[in-house]
């Protein structure tokens, strides 16, 4: 990924720190990726008091990543997109990656967002709300049944609605027609 305005990291940096404020200490959380926001975000890491839980890991291979979420080394994946100097998501494929292995997300209402991961396929949150994220992944950890049927979910619409054999059919058919 890349470190952007429009990514929200601000808004992950200021959920984790509730997460610590509440006493909530069993997790790690990695930001992949490189970008102009990568010293002020080190910076804020320091200045917050996040060093021990938040790892700036850097860009990661994409087959790398793939298999970080077959071995399920990842249990959960935020994207806290927002709308920022005309930038917004589309339907993020960082998104559509990690539920086509289960993998259970957390997202923004934010571009496209919400039409990959409405039916219950992920949370979907309010851009810039903080709170509204931490309580979520509160709710995760909380609950492995809800973690893993929201994880099955996505995988379940990434397969239904994102396969590219049943696109490919779909489209035969409508040319067809």
């Amino acid at each position: 990924g890349w470190l952007l305005p429009h990514k929200g990291h601000q808004f992950a940096l200021k959920a984790c720190r509730l997460l610590l404020d509440q006493g909530i200490l069993n997790f790690k959380w990695y930001f992949y990726g490189e970008g102009p926001l990568h010293a002020e975000l080190s910076a804020q890491i320091l200045k917050m008091g996040l060093r021990n839980v938040i790892e700036m890991a850097g860009m990661i291979d994409n087959k790398e990543l793939l298999r970080l979420y077959q071995k399920r080394m990842i249990d959960i994946v935020v994207l806290p997109s927002v709308e920022a100097n005309g930038s917004f998501e589309g339907i993020p494929v960082s998104l559509m990656e990690a539920m086509s292995f289960g993998i259970p997300v957390i997202a923004t209402d934010c571009g496209g967002i919400t039409e990959l991961i409405e039916g219950g396929a992920g949370i979907c949150i309010p851009q810039r709300d903080e709170k509204a994220m931490a309580l979520a992944i509160i709710e995760f950890m909380k609950d492995k049944e809800f973690l893993c049927g929201q994880g099955a979910r996505g995988m379940l619409k990434i397969n239904e609605e994102f396969n590219n054999v049943i696109i490919a059919q779909q489209m035969k058919q409508f040319f067809l027609s």
